[in-house]
């Protein structure tokens, strides 16, 4: 494995996949060239586990079928997790996490299989048309070992859904059935039914509560702030402009919030 601040975006060599991988890899638009200016054959994109040292995440790839590598860590990886790089101790740093990175790389490793514990719907569910609906869920155990250790966690959406369903991004609680509720949202006018046994998303572990309990804590604090109030007499534009300004406000009206309170509910989709 390279990690490779010069190469744009993460790649990983179609031959290491195992048979579930290569069945998740999805189609994409984008393109890679390589380091000798020729382009590469991609084949389509994969989400896939990073391990470092004792930092963990998952990391799309662009799955090629040729490369020099087993798989590159590019800049795209560096900098969603901000990597800092410490050449005088042959260190990496990855937010709060520091990997010792040995000459021959041995503690650096990207799993072959994609993030296997997966979410799929427990039971047949009609969704009806423009609305939104609670579908209960179970997780399906892979390669991380049992789903029983894990409380809480992240419901990641998949890229491939029926036609007019979206599966929103959550945070989630499994019950002690091994169950989860997925927030899935039909735009369509008409019903569309969710059938049992399908790929809801995947289901990412918390392994940090507390942080996210204060990230969820910072959220909701700053939702109740005061709402920030403005002169329009006071604005440092013409006349003219603050004309225009009043009659493109009162035009739109309906669009703000006056007030605290005042924010009221979408009339397309039904809760």
């Amino acid at each position: 494995m390279l990690l490779d601040s010069g190469a744009a975006v993460s790649v990983v060599r179609s031959g290491v996949l195992d048979d579930r991988s290569r069945n998740l890899v999805m189609a994409t638009s984008r393109t890679a060239i390589g380091a000798n200016g020729l382009p590469l054959n991609v084949m389509g994109q994969v989400d896939l586990d990073v391990c470092l040292g004792n930092f963990w995440t998952v990391h799309t790839f662009i799955v090629v079928r040729d490369l020099t590598f087993e798989c590159i860590l590019g800049a795209d990886f560096l900098k969603v997790n901000k990597a800092v790089m410490d050449f005088r101790n042959n260190t990496l740093h990855l937010g709060d996490s520091t990997v010792k990175i040995p000459s021959n790389n041995n503690s650096v490793s990207v799993s072959s299989e994609a993030h296997s514990i997966f979410v799929h719907a427990l039971e047949d569910r009609e969704i009806p048309g423009r609305s939104v609906c609670l579908v209960i869920a179970t997780l399906q155990e892979g390669s991380c070992g049992s789903t029983e250790r894990f409380a809480e966690g992240l419901i990641e959406p998949v890229a491939v859904l029926p036609k007019h369903l979206c599966v929103a991004r959550s945070l989630g609680r499994v019950s002690s059935e091994g169950s989860i509720l997925v927030q899935m949202m039909n735009v369509s006018p008409t019903a569309v039914k969710v059938y049992k046994g399908i790929q809801l998303g995947r289901f990412v572990p918390q392994r940090d509560l507390t942080l996210m309990e204060s990230s969820i804590a910072a959220v909701s604090s700053s939702d109740r702030r005061e709402s920030t109030r403005f002169n329009l007499d006071s604005a440092e534009i013409t006349d003219s402009e603050k004309h225009e300004l009043r009659s493109l406000l009162r035009k739109f009206d309906d669009l703000f919030v006056s007030g605290n309170g005042a924010l009221g509910r979408t009339k397309v989709v039904k809760h």
